[in-house]
């Protein structure tokens, strides 16, 4: 049940977007740097520095690696503008469905923020009551249950006889031969109808509580062996256990309203497939799902095309293929053919719920995915029509990635153009480094005038010393920031006019 923490980081959309500490409308942004008509905010940089691996530069002091990080950051920006916006890359129809997509992603993410989040008022009582419970480590002995018929039936017999629940867990536990265990804190990221289970009212050794619903078609049933005290030692200890719980249950009451407002949106409106149609486009996506290869993936594609795996090479197929006129499904009146299907999945790859999806249970799990693409679509929706494509921040996200994705291509083209008169192994990093710097020079110079710091907030950041490579999960684009860019290993921003060191 735990998810465990090592140099990647798997996080959910709703627990990441709920770490900030956010009241009332969203705070401007704090510029850290102005580059011509782009920007560089603080949490830019923290993001691009904390969120991603980041490289090392043997030899500099803490301050010196955090000019150095900054400096590749501005030169990126630099690279994007030399680039500009006719370049091959932002005129890819591809690049740009990818940029929707990423936008629209942070669209759904404000949206949930009005929506959910901001809209949570704790109750000081309510903090007190499970800042009590929190101490608890509770030790469980649990069942997963893999079949909803299964689990249905369970929770009917316990509906219609609650004292039996204690006899099914010694059914299951005579029928497997022997319970798996685990010990659960309440700083544990378990899913929320186990934490909620386990942390909202006192539960006694002897326990057993479930089946509980964990997604589709996976349900656990628990049984509390017993709980231990960890209480919090000091004044530290006890201020840092409020905060957590507080944030925890902000979180918990943020996803609820989240769910009530997505089931609000969705009212009414249901999803009918053509099944021939469905069963064909089923097939050709589970022969995409069990190719190994990425050649084998875009050799399946051609035949209908799929943006696969973070993979922005555009697959097209003859516009006059039959299939793509024919109807899919139908939702709130409105025919989608193929043709519509395939165009929404330019700014929005499927997202299976499961990882492993068995090949009996793929038409399933294909529908899902189809199901929460429509509701990304009605939600991408509303946060139109409440303009936070207009949002700075939304636009702000959004730049960030395209000028991340301009500049290497910009760097690619300088090194492919200059591989006939240079001698340079562009995949060495050094070398790359020390071929950039005349060039990023004399960038430093044209611009300077156009760049200004904010030297006090620069001052005011500080780095931690843990690299981390973070990812959202069930959302199209799992990657939170962009990939750090190298091109400097220099600290010097002395060409900065209004730079203090």
């Amino acid at each position: 049940m735990k998810i465990r923490v090592y140099f990647i980081i798997i996080i959910s959309l709703v627990v990441f977007l709920s770490c900030g500490k956010r009241r009332g409308e969203e705070p401007q942004e704090k510029i850290l740097v102005t580059i011509s008509d782009k920007t560089i905010s603080v949490d830019e940089f923290k993001y691009r520095t904390e969120l991603t691996v980041r490289p090392i530069f043997p030899g500099k002091n803490p301050d010196n690696l955090k000019k150095t990080y900054l400096n590749n950051l501005i030169i990126e920006k630099l690279f994007s503008l030399e680039s500009g916006d006719n370049n091959k890359v932002v005129q890819n129809k591809s690049f740009q469905a990818y940029l929707k997509g990423i936008k629209e992603q942070l669209m759904r993410e404000e949206l949930y923020y009005r929506e959910a989040f901001n809209k949570v008022a704790l109750d000081t009582n309510e903090i007190k009551k499970v800042y009590n419970l929190a101490s608890r480590e509770y030790q469980l002995a649990f069942f997963s249950i893999h079949n909803s018929d299964l689990a249905e039936k369970i929770q009917s017999a316990i509906d219609t006889e609650p004292d039996s629940i204690d006899l099914i867990f010694e059914d299951l536990t005579k029928l497997a031969g022997k319970s798996f265990e685990q010990t659960v804190k309440y700083k544990d990221p378990e899913n929320l109808a186990i934490h909620e289970a386990l942390f909202s009212e006192p539960v006694e050794p002897g326990t057993i509580i479930g089946p509980l619903k964990i997604e589709d078609d996976y349900y656990l049933i628990m049984k509390v062996i017993d709980f231990k005290y960890i209480p919090a030692i000091g004044g530290e200890d006890m201020q840092n256990r409020w905060r957590e719980v507080s944030e925890k249950m902000k979180q918990n009451k943020a996803i609820h309203l989240w769910e009530g407002y997505i089931k609000e949106v969705m009212k009414g409106k249901k999803i009918k497939f053509e099944k021939p149609v469905f069963d064909k486009l089923a097939d050709l996506f589970l022969t995409i799902k069990l190719a190994t290869t990425k050649e084998e993936k875009k050799a399946v594609s051609k035949k209908f095309w799929q943006n696969e795996e973070a993979d922005l090479t555009i697959e097209t197929i003859d516009s006059k293929e039959a299939i793509l006129d024919l109807p899919f499904f139908t939702i709130d009146d409105r025919v989608w053919t193929v043709r519509d299907f395939r165009n929404e999945l330019m700014s929005h790859p499927l997202v299976y719920r499961k990882q492993k999806i068995e090949k009996k249970e793929f038409k399933q799990q294909f529908q899902y995915a189809i199901a929460d693409l429509i509701r990304d679509h009605y939600l991408t929706k509303e946060a139109y029509n409440s303009s936070l494509n207009k949002s700075p921040k939304v636009r702000r996200r959004t730049e960030m990635w395209k000028d991340s994705y301009v500049a290497i291509n910009h760097r690619d083209e300088i090194l492919k153009q200059s591989a006939e008169n240079v001698n340079i192994d562009s995949t060495n990093e050094s070398e790359r480094i020390k071929y950039f710097a005349g060039y990023i020079s004399s960038l430093q110079k044209k611009y300077s005038d156009l760049i200004t710091i904010d030297s006090e907030a620069l001052d005011n950041i500080k780095l931690t010393n843990v690299n981390l490579f973070v990812i959202q999960q069930h959302v199209p684009f799992p990657v939170v920031v962009p990939s750090f860019p190298v091109l400097t290993n220099n600290s010097r921003l002395d060409y900065v006019n209004n730079f203090q060191n």
